[in-house]
């Protein structure tokens, strides 16, 4: 399915306009109702849209990917904080 979205902080990062989605400017009804008018009328194009854009976030957004990234950000955490790995588990109780 297309996306329709703002162009605002986040939404843009995720949606390469008029290749993924459809950004509209903020705040903007009569915007927003136009690029839905247009994809309404233009089976073809939501496809495309639907399609690419899924296909932009398996590539982005994979488990594998996502998991990855946020290892990274724990380990500069732990750099940041002086450390150089997790703290050992509690065994529990």
């Amino acid at each position: 399915r297309p996306v329709v979205t703002t162009d605002w902080c986040g939404c843009r990062d995720v949606v390469d306009a008029g290749r993924t989605g459809l950004l509209v400017p903020a705040r903007d009804a009569a915007a927003l109702a136009n690029a839905l008018d247009q994809l309404l009328g233009d089976r073809q194009r939501c496809i495309e849209l639907g399609q690419q854009g899924r296909q932009w976030v398996v590539r982005h957004f994979s488990e594998e990917l996502v998991a990855a990234k946020t290892l990274d950000v724990y380990h500069a955490l732990l750099h940041l904080a002086g450390r150089t790995a997790l703290p050992a588990r509690r065994k529990a109780a």
